[in-house]
């Protein structure tokens, strides 16, 4: 687990919601025509919510309070861990 802190600097309160993600790989093709140097890249990419990484945190959700701090908890569990000899066995 790795803590991490989130210092807010505003003066109103905002909530938040965590989602974790699958990435979004787009080649530099994609974003603009070769030919008319048009961009074709979206300022709006829909994400796909990743329900089996191995990465969650803490809080998921909440209010960030208006100039406050906020302690975060982000953990790294795979479902399987391969050790040096799973490589060299094969």
């Amino acid at each position: 687990m790795s803590p991490f802190r989130n210092h807010f600097y505003s003066n109103v309160a905002l909530p938040f919601e965590w989602m974790v993600v699958k990435p979004h790989i787009m080649s530099a093709s994609c974003s603009a025509d070769a030919e008319t140097g048009e961009d074709h890249s979206s300022p709006s990419v829909s994400r796909t919510l990743d329900v089996e990484s191995p990465f969650s945190i803490e809080p998921q959700n909440g209010v960030l309070e208006a100039s406050g701090i906020a302690n975060f908890h982000l953990t790294f569990a795979p479902p399987e861990v391969l050790t040096q000899s799973s490589y060299t066995d094969s």
